[in-house]
Formats: C-alpha cells, sequence, structure tokens
C-alpha cells in the first residue's frame, strides 16, 4: 500500500515533469523564433500605465517604436510588463521581432526568461516528488 507520502510524491514527480516537458516545447518554440527573427533598436516612444490592483506596484507597458530590416517602420504596445526604470520614455533597447510578423515582439531581457522559470518550476517541483517518493528509504 502507497503512503500519503509517497502518493504525493509521485504526484509532484508528474506534474514536475511535465512542467519540464513543457520547458523544453517553450525552449523549442523560442529558438525558432530567434531563429528567423530580426533585429532592431526600438525606444519607448510612451507608456501605458497598468496597475492589476491597488496594492501592486505599478507596471508599465512601454510603447516602442522601431524599424524592421525592410524598412518598415513599426509602432506598438509591448505585453511584457516593465517597471518604471526600465521603460521610460526615450529609453532603447534590442528588439527581436518575427520577420514575417513584426508585430510578435521579444524585448529586452525577458527573452529566455520564461524558458529558465518553467525549467527552473519543474526541477524544483520533480526533486521534492524524488525526495518525498524515496524518503522512506533510508
Amino acid at each position: 500500500m502507497m503512503s500519503s507520502q509517497q502518493f504525493f510524491g509521485a504526484l509532484f514527480l508528474i506534474a514536475g515533469s511535465f512542467v519540464v516537458l513543457y520547458g523544453v516545447r517553450l525552449f523549442v518554440e523560442t529558438r525558432a523564433f530567434f531563429s528567423r527573427a530580426g533585429r532592431s533598436m526600438g525606444t519607448v516612444v510612451r507608456r501605458v500605465l497598468r496597475r492589476p490592483a491597488s496594492w501592486q506596484p505599478a507596471l508599465y507597458h512601454p510603447v516602442v517604436s522601431f524599424q524592421t530590416q525592410d524598412g518598415e517602420q513599426v509602432l506598438l504596445e509591448v505585453a511584457d510588463p516593465m517597471v518604471d526604470t526600465r521603460c521610460r520614455v526615450g529609453t532603447t533597447f534590442q528588439v527581436a521581432y518575427d520577420g514575417k510578423d513584426p508585430k510578435q515582439v521579444k524585448v529586452g531581457m525577458r527573452q529566455w526568461y520564461d524558458v529558465a522559470m518553467v525549467f527552473y518550476l519543474g526541477l524544483l517541483v520533480s526533486a521534492a516528488g524524488i525526495v518525498l517518493t524515496f524518503q522512506h528509504l533510508h
């Protein structure tokens, strides 16, 4: 009979494995995006304040202007929020854009952040599952 500790350990191990697999998928998609992406320097021309709740810190969505390699001028609001100091008007940063659809962008340092955090979470949950499952074997 399986103890509750072993049950939850197995559950965590399975869940962590699925999260790691999702991280692999994100890695493959992100790598594919960057293999076909064009790069340009973007400039923040304005920013949109979004505050989901009054107790949460203010986050801004920068509106960025950049020019593609084909000379097309693109103006868009970045979906990823940023803190005040990273997206003040006039701030410039690297923009990676999809060559087929320049409105699909990744900016700044967040280009690989999601991939890294998903892997990290998956590894932590899997490790917890391993510990819970095999703890009784000492």
